[in-house]
């Protein structure tokens, strides 16, 4: 499986803005924009490294991301036991895809699981404060 990524940057802030759009499985929700603030720098063994980890900047409401209950603001530590320094947090979007989340948020470390969800044909506008509020609040059902 080939994941195909979008990379943007964003050259007001001179910061690289990654979000994963689809893969050769199909086109999934993940519900979230992410970013990685800091240097990048090469490790080692040749990889790109992020000085910090990312951070999450937007949700969009009833969302797989708005759903297992990520809010922006919250560093993304660790996604299926990767350090998310290192690489694309979310290499693939297929729907149906689980991920493991280990983010940290107000200083305490939590985890969440994450089932990448189908693209909605007209999702909300995503949210770019915190918070974004429960999901009984914007009239999410159980599943996005």
């Amino acid at each position: 499986m080939v994941g195909v990524m979008v990379l943007m940057a964003d050259f007001a802030a001179a910061q690289p803005v990654v979000e994963v759009r689809r893969d050769d499985n199909g086109v999934g929700e993940l519900g979230l924009s992410w970013r990685k603030d800091g240097p990048l720098n090469p490790s080692a063994d040749g990889r790109i490294r992020a000085e910090l980890h990312p951070r999450v900047t937007a949700i969009t409401p009833c969302s797989p991301a708005h759903l297992a209950g990520l809010e922006v603001g919250d560093i993304l530590l660790r996604v299926d036991g990767r350090d998310t320094r290192e690489g694309a947090p979310f290499p693939h979007a297929a729907p149906g895809t689980r991920y493991t989340i280990e983010f940290r948020r107000d200083g305490e470390t939590r985890k969440v699981e994450l089932v990448v969800g189908p693209q909605r044909p007209d999702p909300p506008q995503p949210v770019e404060r915190r918070p974004v509020g429960p999901p009984s609040d914007w009239g999410c059902e159980s599943e996005p």
